[in-house]
């Protein structure tokens, strides 16, 4: 989960955002993606606790990993002293390499 992934723009070329307001919304988009990330595997996780099939180790890791890689950014967005380190913050993020086009 890439910080520039889906979240939007952070300029606020007006100034009409306070720091906090913005960290707050930066904090929130993060959760979303990663609930969407999570959201494939949950029926795994569900299906493991009413007693079916056990949700394979390997997925519970890559669950785990998305949670943390969460917590770890919004931990980023929420140290940020300035608009211009959460720039930083999220030009600085790795862009997932895109899929090659089947022909």
């Amino acid at each position: 989960m890439a910080i520039h992934d889906s979240i939007g723009s952070l300029s606020d070329p007006e100034n009409t955002r306070s720091l906090e307001t913005i960290k707050a919304d930066l904090c929130s988009r993060l959760k979303v993606l990663a609930f969407l990330e999570l959201q494939a595997t949950d029926y795994l996780i569900i299906r493991e606790m009413e007693g079916g099939e056990a949700c394979p180790s390997a997925t519970k890791l890559e669950r785990a990993a998305i949670r943390q890689k969460c917590n770890d950014l919004q931990a980023c967005v929420l140290a940020a002293k300035s608009t211009a380190e959460l720039d930083l913050l999220y030009w600085n993020e790795p862009i997932p390499e895109e899929a090659p086009e089947e022909e």
